[in-house]
């Protein structure tokens, strides 16, 4: 029996026929002229007005209110009307025929700001599907089930599809859509070159003699591999970048190459857009190892721009290569495929499951195997001559799923951030489960009050039956462990730390079924706050020992919505840098703005979870004294002087036992409430100064109920 699906006709469950086979669906769709095929984008465009029977209008000069039924009005009279239209805007993108069809359907409804993806079967002559994905305002999309019927045409603008969307019982939605372009999306591509270097844009697919027999012979450009991908792509002229920006080294560093960027990239601006810049330059700053980086956290927009490095191991051929012409300018252009890959989002071959991309779109599996732009020929069974044997110059069906069906933020360059730089590297890590990295949010079943800082436990695990060795701070640095966050609004952060360690090296024997533990503050960082609105997150981790990344489970974390109106007030001060710095730090006598917001927190919010960390915050500075660097000269100069020309010096601020007991008074006063929220993120070190400053300041029995519930909730 086949899929059941909802039929619009009868308005009951209907058998589909057979699902094609992907085999089946090629073979059709080649069959099918070019002018005739269906595959593509439709869109449609309308508007409308808001949905009230009656308006009231306020009549001249006697100033008295009435009302106009706008049922009545022609549209001339609407258009004199004092309110305007909403313009609505709906896509829908078919994926049935033409290059790698993969019987997909996709769209966005502006309103309600939703975009679904449906798997399609053919019944008759109509398409019928599931929605299996949905993104975006999903609580006011209700459709389970979609039934497309096409008019077809040789003219372009008589193409139409017609779509109707089912719900539960008579729940029902009918669109018309125009067809558009028989691609799904545009993206602009800018190839610039530094001086001296001649970019590879384009090979003979039968210059080399390994490769699959069914590989049809011809000219393969970039922008082919991208239509065939399906984008409409055009290309910007590109310039010779001179030499002389790459400073006296004679390589290339990411900011100059981010200056060179900026500086000869048309198209450049810091906002998401779909273009994106490839920069063919002789060799980076690290050296031959290094073959091509797409750039990613360069400034507040990530994924616009990739660098090739023709002075690297890419320029070199295997010894006794049948032709080694061919074989490297064949890796030139490989190399260029895959970083621009890299600049749609997509994720090395053996690293799908990585977190970020796997909850920020579909949970995919790892495939060192695939025959991929995304993979590396070397790392296949059987090397480069095993790869290139197989490969057919294209991505994989999720791959382009990815690229085509995708909501637009995941996939638009400058958009959604990626986690890493995605370095094309000759030495490459692998993965491998000897060692199990679990990560829980210290929350309370994983809800956290609004405002309320969120800290997050990693534990490492050795499972492989012997003792491994690791570094000593493996976990303890963000430098080496990643936390990717996706928010409600489903983009993915990567949290980084206000700080960053020079740790000295060192590594210790974890012997079998042991375990390390560490908290991270994940709420906030240089970038802002990950963690700020109510709604849902989903958090994982990865973590690299001796070039072997380890990835955690995801957990989910509910933020509440708040509770008084005396929170939403002060979300605006709250979520600053240097709120975050204070928590962060736990307490600063610099930070005085932030000082003044949490201030305000344990003034009006003095039950709320947030109110015990920015009181202890606030507390923790007063509890002993405080060196800090002093000037003679308070006004900020034009140009930096050294400490000894501002004759600075270190001064030491006493401890305020008496500011630090009342603040101290007012986080401990639900001494449970202390525990559960504050005590499980505190380290050992951090609780036993706490302790021993109550035991000098305050009673034993309050210390006793202290200790009490730290002991009981505390995950130390």
């Amino acid at each position: 029996m086949g899929k059941k699906v909802l039929d619009s006709s009868i308005g009951e469950v209907a058998e589909l026929e057979r699902e094609i086979t992907p085999e089946e669906i090629g073979q059709q769709a080649q069959l099918i002229p070019f002018w005739y095929r269906n595959s593509g984008l439709y869109v449609k465009k309308s508007r409308f007005f808001p949905v009230f029977p009656k308006i009231p209008i306020k009549m001249k000069p006697s100033g008295v209110q009435t009302a106009i039924d706008l049922d009545v009005l022609n549209e001339e009279e609407r258009a004199s009307l004092p309110i305007l239209p909403f313009l609505t805007y709906e896509e829908l993108r078919l994926d049935i025929d033409g290059q790698f069809p993969l019987m997909m359907a996709s769209g966005y409804l502006r309103f309600p700001g939703v975009h679904y993806v449906a798997k399609l079967s053919k019944s008759g002559n109509d398409y019928l599907g599931k929605i299996w994905y949905r993104h975006g305002n999903v609580a006011s999309f209700t459709y389970k089930y979609i039934k497309i019927e096409l008019t077809n045409s040789i003219f372009p603008k008589n193409k139409k599809a017609k779509v109707t969307f089912y719900g539960n019982g008579d729940t029902k939605k009918v669109s018309t859509y125009n067809f558009s372009s028989s691609q799904f999306r545009k993206v602009d591509f800018e190839f610039d070159y530094e001086e001296g270097v001649k970019p590879v844009l384009s090979i003979d697919t039968h210059a080399h003699p390994i490769r699959p027999a069914s590989l049809v012979k011809e000219k393969l450009t970039l922008e082919k591999v991208y239509q065939r991908a399906g984008f409409t792509v055009t290309r910007s002229a590109g310039d010779e970048v001179p030499s002389a920006l790459k400073g006296a080294n004679g390589t290339w560093s990411n900011m100059e190459m981010h200056d060179a960027m900026q500086a000869y990239w048309s198209k450049f601006s810091a906002a998401p857009k779909w273009a994106l810049w490839t920069f063919f330059a002789k060799q980076h700053d690290i050296g031959p190892n290094l073959g091509g980086i797409m750039f990613d956290d360069i400034g507040p927009n990530h994924r616009q721009g990739t660098a090739i490095f023709y002075d690297s191991f890419i320029n070199n051929a295997p010894v006794g290569d049948a032709n080694p012409a061919a074989f490297v300018k064949r890796s030139k252009f490989w190399t260029a495929a895959h970083e621009m890959g890299h600049a749609f989002n997509l994720a090395h071959s053996w690293q799908k499951n990585y977190p970020g991309f796997g909850f920020s779109w579909i949970p995919l599996t790892n495939d060192p195997e695939d025959r991929s732009f995304m993979n590396y020929p070397g790392r296949v069974s059987g090397g480069e001559n095993a790869f290139y044997s197989d490969f057919d110059f294209r991505f994989t069906d999720n791959e382009l799923l990815f690229m085509r069906h995708a909501p637009n933020d995941f996939v638009e360059m400058g958009n959604s951030d990626w986690f890493e730089n995605h370095a094309f590297e000759q030495e490459s890590s692998i993965t491998d489960n000897r060692l199990a990295l679990e990560i829980n949010v210290l929350q309370e079943d994983q809800v956290a009050e609004y405002l309320e800082p969120v800290y997050l436990e990693l534990t490492l695990r050795n499972t492989s039956g012997a003792p491994i060795a690791v570094s000593k701070r493996l976990i303890d640095n963000l430098k080496n462990v990643m936390v990717l966050i996706q928010g409600p609004n489903g983009k993915v952060s990567k949290v980084r730390s206000f700080v960053e360690y020079l740790l000295e090296d060192k590594d210790v024997v974890l012997l079998p079924d042991e375990i390390m533990t560490h908290k991270h503050f994940i709420s906030a960082g240089p970038d802002g706050w990950y963690i700020k609105d109510s709604g849902s997150y989903k958090i994982s981790a990865m973590v690299e020992n001796k070039e072997q990344v380890y990835s955690s489970n995801q957990v989910e974390l509910e933020v509440l919505l708040p509770k008084t109106t005396e929170a939403q007030l002060l979300a605006n001060q709250y979520f600053t840098e240097e709120v975050a710095r204070v928590l962060f730090f736990n307490g600063s006598r610099v930070l005085t703005t932030g000082n003044k917001v949490l201030q305000k927190v344990v003034d009006n919010l003095p039950e709320s979870n947030v109110s015990v960390h920015a009181a202890m915050a606030l507390a923790m500075p007063y509890m002993k004294d405080y060196k800090m660097m002093n000037f003679e000269e308070s006004a900020p100069q034009a140009a930096v002087k050294s400490a000894s020309e501002e004759k600075g010096g270190f001064k030491t601020i006493k401890a305020d036992e008496k500011k630090a007991k009342a603040l101290i008074d007012i986080a401990t006063a639900r001494t449970e409430q202390f525990a559960k929220t504050y005590g499980i993120a505190s380290n050992n070190a951090h609780l036993s100064e706490l302790l021993g400053f109550i035991k000098e300041n305050d009673s034993a029995t309050k210390l006793n109920k202290i200790e009490k519930d730290l002991n009981k909730y505390s995950r130390n």
